[in-house]
């Protein structure tokens, strides 16, 4: 089915307006802790290396030492996507790699529903996905991920051999979030099942020969980085963490798009397969897992709380789409009439549109916040110091962009701190800093070091940031 060059037109529009608002609105500054190593990356990349030395680099932050050399902890798939943009445009460039993903995943889901036999404009759900276009403003990898699957659902749907096609998207999605591959045995089983595909059990073996191939080059990749197979970077995983994990991501997907949850289960198109390949895994591995992301308020936790499930997330919302165009609007469109459905699909599109515009708007003030709080530690903290962080204010400084200076940064569960600091011959310095919506900047092994050293506390106009002068002095000061 050929879909009238109107609707391609009208998602044009809105992929126009979401430009508008990302360029108005251009992120003056990472906010995520997790984008420190990934631009990082970026900026040794994008001079050629892999190390910072070999990018002539003293240090980055977010590089952890390895058979004496200093090496980036995060999947490298989103820094060498990126290492372009800043080759050719600078550090701050790198922003610019976020919109050009989320379009990426606008366009690849218009080309699904057109495959499906839908509009293309069911895309803007994709567009304006607050989620998904929140996190269009960082540089991380679970977008990209969910970009790589969900074109893996798009070469399944428009090849009758999609297998190496299949395994190649999904090795490129676990490139930038190693748990992309996990959908693999799944997809293959897909394939197995689907009865448009030719040769299926051909085709799903290629699937899985080439996703591992790629995963067997990940597991080199890290070997030859780290030396083990799965990389630094981990987390924790229990059974403790599923009720409330479970409660949660249901809740969002049924509120976000009103009752997605359903989606993968309803859908009885050819679609199914797939996004339940997807969907299932990754819905279920997370539940498991022990982090969701939060913010200062419901809104804005229903916002960035699944972050994580961005690897899913564009196939969910394409599922949703097709039982929405299916089971809703073709038995609305007998019952109202066209013109009506015209206005409503108007009215929701322009209120999507003012809702992402406000959530840049809200979001640009917590970046330019965030530069305020960073102009403050950097106006009294002289360049070169010893500066012991906790994370929220480590991540501040942990990008060396042109107006932030070099700092011997340090966490607290950073080994060697005591050491470092008694061999300081000048004063070193302690910030806290509180994350958003007035968390707690009690940090104990912080506070332990602020009575230990007898540090100064150093006026700030942030309530919500804390400076510290700690003087210098021999071993022999160390209290046990």
């Amino acid at each position: 089915m050929t879909a009238p060059a109107r609707h391609w037109l009208y998602l044009a529009a809105n992929a126009l307006a979401y430009l508008l608002f990302f360029l108005a609105y251009y992120p003056p500054t990472h906010g995520v802790e997790d984008e420190v190593g990934f631009i990082n990356q970026t900026l040794a990349l994008s001079r050629g290396a892999v190390t910072p030395e070999g990018a002539g680099f003293d240090g980055l932050q977010d590089f952890r030492s390895y058979n004496g050399r200093m090496v980036g902890i995060r999947n490298p798939g989103r820094p060498l996507l990126s290492a372009p943009f800043v080759a050719l445009g600078g550090l701050h460039a790198v922003f610019l790699s976020g919109a050009l993903v989320h379009l990426g995943l606008t366009l690849v889901g218009a080309m699904i529903f057109v495959r499906m036999g839908i509009s293309p404009l069911w895309a803007c759900l994709l567009l304006w996905h607050p989620t998904l276009s929140l996190y269009s403003r960082t540089v991380m990898g679970d977008t990209v991920a969910g970009l790589a699957l969900l074109a893996a659902v798009l070469v399944l749907l428009s090849s009758r051999r999609p297998g190496a096609g299949v395994g190649l998207a999904i090795g490129a999605a676990a490139v930038m979030r190693y748990q992309a591959g996990m959908v693999l045995p799944f997809f293959a089983l897909a394939i197995l099942a689907d009865p448009d595909v030719a040769r299926r059990r051909r085709e799903a073996l290629m699937c899985l020969l080439t996703g591992s191939g790629a995963g067997a080059l990940m597991v080199a990749y890290n070997f030859f980085m780290y030396g083990n197979a799965t990389g630094i970077v981990k987390g924790e995983f229990g059974l403790r963490f599923f009720p409330g994990n479970l409660i949660f991501y249901a809740a969002v997907l049924l509120a976000i798009w009103p009752l997605m949850l359903l989606a993968p289960v309803i859908d009885r198109s050819r679609l199914r397969l797939a996004s339940a390949a997807v969907c299932a895994p990754t819905f279920a591995f997370f539940c498991f897992y022990y982090f969701h992301d939060q913010g200062p308020g419901l809104v804005q936790t229903l916002v960035v709380g699944p972050r994580l499930l961005q690897i899913a997330l564009p196939t969910w919302i394409v599922a949703y789409c097709v039982v929405m165009d299916r089971h809703v609007v073709r038995r609305l469109s007998n019952l109202i009439p066209k013109r009506a459905i015209r206005g409503l699909v108007a009215a929701v599109l322009v209120l999507l549109a003012a809702f992402n515009g406000l959530m840049f708007a809200r979001h640009q003030q917590h970046l330019d916040n965030l530069i305020n709080l960073r102009d403050e530690i950097t106006g009294t903290v002289p360049p070169g110091s010893l500066l012991l962080s906790n994370a929220s204010a480590w991540k501040l400084l942990g990008v060396l962009y042109p107006a932030v200076p070099a700092y011997r940064l340090m966490q607290p569960g950073d080994a060697g701190f005591a050491a470092a600091a008694a061999r300081e011959d000048r004063a070193w310095y302690i910030s806290l800093l509180a994350r958003e919506g007035g968390g707690s900047i009690d940090d104990q092994a912080i506070r332990a070091a602020i009575a230990r050293y007898s540090c100064e506390s150093l006026k700030t106009p942030h309530t919500e940031l804390l400076l510290y002068r700690c003087p210098p002095g021999p071993v022999g000061w160390l209290r046990p």
